[in-house]
């Protein structure tokens, strides 16, 4: 059984909004952020059944949605790293950026999302393992994998 018009119309009411402004932040572009919303509450609405954890769908398919898009794109939107995560030196946050650049295309689905959700939002582990549904120790070995392959890129230089 798919999710009744009421269903779909109370969770669209509750989470849209949420959903909009992730993908307008990912994305950068508020005509594509509008899209991406509009297709996922569509997937949403076909559902066999309500989905239980409605956020943590949403921030998932949203994620997805916004990586599958950044790979259509001819001109990507580099992933952006918070000052605050690199620290206070502007020239740390400059190289951050640009290795995370040079790492990006490397990586895989998982991977690109526990980036985002590491750099970009500025998520702990433990709550980067309940959204992606995977073990906290497995998104750890991840990042210290990606964090080992962006540091070899750095010492390697232009």
């Amino acid at each position: 059984m798919t999710l009744s018009s009421d269903e779909l119309t109370e969770l669209y009411t509750r989470y849209g909004p949420i959903a909009l402004a992730r993908a307008r932040r990912l994305l950068g572009d508020e005509a594509l952020a509008w899209d991406i919303t509009h297709d996922v509450f569509v997937r949403l609405s076909a559902r066999r059944a309500p989905t239980r954890q409605p956020v943590r769908y949403l921030y998932r398919a949203i994620t997805h949605a916004c990586i599958d898009a950044w790979r259509r794109a001819e001109v990507r939107r580099p992933v952006e790293l918070d000052a605050d995560l690199a620290g206070p030196d502007p020239f740390a946050a400059t190289l951050a950026r640009d290795v995370l650049r040079a790492v990006w295309h490397e990586l895989d689905e998982t991977d690109q999302q526990i980036v985002v959700l590491r750099f970009v939002d500025g998520l702990p582990q433990s709550e980067i393992a309940e959204i992606l549904g995977v073990w906290r120790r497995t998104v750890g070995r991840r990042l210290k994998r990606i964090e080992g392959r962006a540091r070899a890129l750095a010492e390697e230089g232009p």
